[in-house]
């Protein structure tokens, strides 16, 4: 992802699809949905902010929460769906710290019946001092609050792709990973040698929901009509320069990759756009070291390692989807 078509024709070249803010034709511009926005709008936030406090975790504590989430993503998922088009939906990436920048600590004090204090020390476990590269997108899922959350979200996005009973399909996109092995954890789970469910597989889950009645229906044809027609397939997000460098890896596991451009500029360069360009960035263009706006126009820095992580990522999967 690229803002405009900065993307240039030399990635265009190595024959990828574009998803774009701006399209850059009619048979270019692809529909992804994010979800961190809708994540912090008002009537989710304070429900997020329980889910996030909840010590001990357990999913009947939650049950009436974990609804009105699913149902609200549900809602949003199919207002957003491109008829035709397979739903793509990319889970948060954001710094979890700053969801409670207008936490109501008297409100979750009581419906959570802590006193003030815990809640704010609660609140505290994911304050982070440096947001940008700390524990955010599928970093936050190896966290025992967050891991339901996400799974909330996808699966609304898989009841939305289920209602259009189409072949389009479901791409859930996973942000801010760094090497195949934190992808596989993550889609496939891990448990102790004993059983014990240390990270849920995000797989099992959607299956769950997927095929549920699955065992009822005596009829072969009319099972695979009802549940094998829809196809979830699982991507990463190449937005780290550890991603890029181990795409060969990545390509096994992995059902397609996405590149986001200026986040993956962001991290090559060490600089997040906001604060650029409220301190040094009219320096580093006035002195010729940012000869572009660098966040308008992937820099060759980042575009080298975008056309390396395709070249290997093909090297092992021919026919891998960008």
């Amino acid at each position: 992802k690229a803002p405009g078509a900065s993307v240039g024709s030399d990635v265009q070249e190595m024959k990828v699809t574009a998803a774009t803010d701006k399209p850059l034709g009619e048979d270019v511009a692809i529909g992804m949905i994010e979800t961190e926005n809708h994540l912090f709008s008002s009537e989710l936030r304070y429900e997020t902010h329980k889910i996030l406090l909840v010590k001990d975790i357990d999913e009947s504590q939650l049950q009436k929460e974990r609804e009105f989430f699913i149902s609200n993503f549900t809602k949003y998922f199919r207002s957003m769906a491109q008829k035709g088009h397979a739903l793509s939906v990319r889970l948060p990436d954001f710094a979890l710290g700053s969801i409670f920048e207008d936490a109501d600590i008297a409100v979750l004090s009581r419906d959570l019946k802590i006193g003030e204090d815990e809640v704010k020390k609660r609140i505290g476990k994911y304050r982070e001092a440096n947001q940008a590269i700390g524990t955010r997108g599928m970093r936050a899922y190896f966290l025992d609050n967050v891991a339901p959350l996400y799974i909330n979200i996808a699966t609304a996005a898989l009841k939305v792709a289920m209602e259009d009973n189409t072949e389009r399909g479901l791409n859930i996109i996973l942000p801010f990973l760094v090497n195949a092995k934190e992808f596989e954890v993550i889609v496939e789970g891990y448990k102790t040698d004993k059983g014990k469910t240390v990270v849920p597989s995000l797989r099992q889950a959607l299956e769950k929901i997927q095929f549920q009645g699955a065992d009822e229906i005596k009829n072969w044809r009319e099972a695979m009509e009802k549940y094998q027609f829809l196809r979830i397939r699982f991507g990463a997000v190449m937005e780290t320069a550890a991603a890029c460098v181990t795409a060969k890896d990545l390509a096994k596991v992995a059902d397609f990759l996405v590149f986001d451009a200026k986040k993956l500029t962001e991290d090559v360069w060490a600089a997040f756009e906001t604060d650029a360009k409220q301190g040094f960035f009219d320096a580093y263009r006035t002195n010729g070291i940012w000869k572009n706006d660098i966040f308008n126009y992937t820099p060759k820095e980042a575009k080298r390692l975008m056309q390396e992580a395709i070249k290997a990522g093909r090297e092992e999967k021919k026919d891998l989807e960008v």
